[in-house]
């Protein structure tokens, strides 16, 4: 039941119920045995026919998905279109121009995966590029972070999963360079599949970057809340300071606020005091406790610290 639970094949089988089996889009397997023959394009629409065709079968899927209850019953061919080749190395390039660049892709994770599988079998990255048609530089940044997530899983001990769902956001994030250099990661240019694209030293640094955008295991206690905010965090690990800040604090807005330079924040921060003090005369009050009081006091003993300060350009 595997393939029901990764790719429910619920749509396809609706379709074919509607408007029929498309036969000039054939299946293509290899023989396996002299009565044994494995698909290697096309496991959901086989599927999607089991279904339909198989009582059985389909009530094992009602289980799982309620639509296919009213799919009984459905007139279907007594054969269908199937291509057998010999070699299964010889269908790569069509499964990946058509799951990666064609009309039926597959996630971001599954065409990094897919792109990974060729070249540990030997490929080439500029070869995998041309077979899964699509340019060489972004070729070799999926497989760069397919590794780094392979590595962080592996070597790292790391958990990777919500990583993996949201591979996009992560292709995105390490598509910025100080967010790359956090890690240490390598550009696309650099990418050698010979080696792990981390140092072996840097599971601190991974771990991090995975709490920042990704959270926990459960999505909690992350900093980027939406992929607009990855040109955010990139400005804050750009900078020591602010990159501090977001350990302290867990906010990207605060952190973010810190990549200002010092004599803009001092010249912002006095400028909310003076309206958070006119506000608080505006109210008109008439007396004030002691705590009020003492908080009061502390803002002078500030406020003096800061006068005290030598004029900006005078020479000390």
């Amino acid at each position: 039941m595997f393939i029901d639970d990764e790719y429910d094949p619920l749509r396809i089988a609706s379709s074919i119920a509607r408007h029929g089996y498309f036969e000039s889009e054939p299946l293509i397997a290899t023989k396996a045995s002299d009565d044994e023959y494995v698909v290697l394009e096309g496991n959901r629409r086989l599927t999607a026919l089991l279904g339909l065709s198989d009582d059985s079968l389909r009530a094992q899927f009602v289980r799982q998905n309620s639509g296919w209850k009213s799919l009984g019953g459905v007139r279907l061919p007594a054969e269908f279109p199937v291509i057998v080749v010999d070699d299964p190395a010889s269908v790569v390039p069509l499964l990946g121009f058509r799951h990666i660049s064609g009309i039926t892709p597959w996630d971001p994770y599954q065409q990094a995966g897919y792109i990974a599988r060729l070249v540990d079998e030997g490929r080439p990255l500029v070869e995998v590029a041309e077979l899964v048609g699509r340019e060489l530089t972004e070729v070799r940044a999926m497989y760069r972070d397919f590794e780094i997530l392979r590595q962080a899983h592996e070597e790292f001990g790391l958990n990777i999963a919500r990583a993996r769902d949201n591979f996009g956001v992560f292709n995105a994030a390490m598509g910025r360079v100080p967010i790359r250099a956090f890690i240490a990661a390598p550009a696309p240019r650099e990418v050698d599949p010979e080696y792990w694209p981390l140092p072996s030293d840097h599971k601190p640094q991974m771990s991090r970057l995975l709490g920042y955008i990704f959270g926990d295991a459960k999505g909690e206690n992350r900093v980027v809340r939406d992929s607009r905010q990855l040109k955010q965090l990139a400005d804050v690990l750009s900078d020591a300071t602010a990159t501090v800040v977001l350990d302290q604090t867990r906010s990207l807005e605060d952190a973010h606020a810190a990549t200002v330079d010092a004599r803009s924040q001092l010249i912002a921060a006095v400028a909310a005091a003076g309206r958070n003090l006119a506000k608080a005369n505006a109210l008109g009050p008439t007396s004030i406790d002691a705590s009020t009081r003492r908080e009061l006091q502390t803002l002078i003993a500030r406020a003096n610290a800061l006068l005290g300060l030598s004029d900006e350009g005078a020479e000390e």
